[in-house]
């Protein structure tokens, strides 16, 4: 018989016994009005949460370490509705694409502009528009490359083309890097079609997901972004009900969210191993539509992965339950033991 901490107890009594190798604790740092949809996450050097809205057009700040921390708008983005993708691309400096989508009314195709927000040694914050491409459709994930400028030069991903821009942070000018079977778009039955979403670079490698395809791959890059090797797949999905969205890396493992199967998947990057989910469970509010994560920064969070939930907007669990959308703190250390 387990030993349970009284933390890990409680958990269990709200939420029932998660369907994971071992049940990390979770805890609830804010929880939004039903109706939010948080899309993605990152994290300052600081430690301060980075938290793109879908529902309006914000990117909003939160403090982990402080107790009943609230979260504050620190900058609403003009004629648009949404925030979506959001990358570190240089220190205190972060790239998100911006455009206009509705749960009623799905997404504007050519909508979509590109923008940075940088923070001041003082803590002020500054915004500048980077680019506005005409010719994408739903703009969404978005990772730096591994350059040596500064700012660094980062990709975006078109999830309903199925295809990948590089974009250049000095001037603006954009282009498709990268355009085969694994980034494209197929039918999707909660986005009608759905490629290429979260992404990452990792030891010249460019770890992606594919919604729509169900998978999980990876592909060798030069430093513009454009493919230095094929495409291979790394994981599928482990059942029909999950949808890969976005994920964090850490050391040898991707841990990725599973959007509508409500948990977090942890996969080994070489692609030998099966994947496990690790928190959360179909039936469970504790992930309720999962839709992004990061790990902490600071040496007394770096074992800390911040999940973020559209609330099951999308995708309600059990078919008709949806909460507010969540920012979370999970304590890793179950899981890397």
């Amino acid at each position: 018989m387990h030993s349970w901490p009284v933390f890990l107890l409680q958990l269990l009594l709200v939420h029932g016994l998660p369907q994971a190798d071992n049940a990390a604790p979770v805890r609830l740092l804010y929880e939004y009005p039903v109706g939010t949809w948080i899309e993605n996450i990152a994290v300052r050097s600081n430690g301060d949460l980075l938290l793109t809205v879908l529902n309006v057009p914000h990117l909003d700040q939160l403090s982990p370490y402080k107790a009943n921390a609230t979260p504050e708008t620190i900058h609403s983005f003009p004629n648009a509705l949404s925030v979506f993708g959001i990358a570190e691309i240089a220190p205190d400096v972060f790239a998100m694409a911006v455009g206009n989508f509705t749960l009623t009314g799905g997404v504007q195709p050519g909508s979509f502009s590109i923008w940075s927000v940088s923070f001041t040694m003082h803590d002020t914050m500054e915004a500048h528009k980077i680019a506005d491409p005409p010719q994408a459709t739903f703009l969404n994930g978005l990772c730096s490359l591994p350059g040596i400028g500064s700012p660094k030069d980062f990709l975006v991903g078109d999830i309903k083309q199925g295809l990948i821009y590089y974009v250049d942070t000095s001037t603006g000018d954009y282009g498709v890097a990268i355009n085969n079977n694994f980034t494209a778009a197929v039918s999707d039955p909660v986005f009608g079609t759905a490629g290429v979403n979260g992404m990452h670079v990792h030891d010249g490698d460019l770890f992606f997901t594919n919604t729509g395809q169900a998978l999980f791959a990876k592909m060798h890059i030069h430093t513009n972004g454009t493919p230095a090797g094929e495409p291979t797949i790394v994981a599928r999905v482990l059942n029909s009900s999950m949808e890969f969205d976005d994920f964090a890396i850490k050391d040898n493992d991707a841990y990725l969210v599973t959007g509508s199967g409500n948990s977090i998947e942890r996969i080994g990057l070489e692609g030998t191993s099966k994947g496990r989910i690790v928190a959360g469970s179909l039936n469970s509010t504790q992930f309720a539509e999962p839709t992004s994560c990061a790990f902490g920064r600071t040496e007394a969070d770096r074992h800390i992965l911040y999940v973020v939930t559209a609330g099951g907007l999308a995708t309600p669990v059990d078919g008709d339950v949806t909460v507010g959308a969540q920012v979370l703190a999970v304590d890793t250390r179950l899981w890397l033991s």
